[in-house]
């Protein structure tokens, strides 16, 4: 168990109690630290998104544009209520961002799937 594992470590300090109170703890800190990645990831992606339509210039922005601190603010993020709210917060003004971002995704994964016109030549002549 937990104290064949652990309890050579700390001797006599910690009852078998606390060490499953520490696992509990870790594995919530592991949980939220995975989600807190996930959504440091997929705002980035949607900053690069949004980066990429500006540069169009017959795109018209109305919403507005994530900045480097929005991003930063999920690495101050200590509790699941914390990050509930900045993930709230980040959906309500970006979801149609994210929406297209995934739609576009999709869109490249069967293009990359179907593969190009040289390349279905090719295929066919072997």
């Amino acid at each position: 168990g937990i104290n064949a594992e652990y309890g050579e470590c700390i001797q006599d300090d910690l009852s078998v109690d606390d060490l499953w109170k520490i696992y509990a703890w870790d594995e919530k800190w592991m949980r939220l630290s995975k989600r807190k990645a996930k959504l440091k990831r997929l705002m980035m992606n949607v900053q690069q998104y949004q980066f990429e339509r500006t540069r169009d210039s017959a795109y018209i922005r109305t919403e507005r544009i994530l900045e480097a601190e929005d991003i930063d603010r999920v690495d101050q993020v200590q509790t699941p209520e914390e990050f509930n709210d900045i993930s709230d917060h980040f959906s309500l003004y970006y979801s149609s961002d994210i929406i297209d971002l995934q739609n576009r995704s999709i869109a490249n994964a069967t293009l990359d799937g179907l593969g190009t016109a040289d390349q279905c030549k090719n295929d066919d002549v072997t």
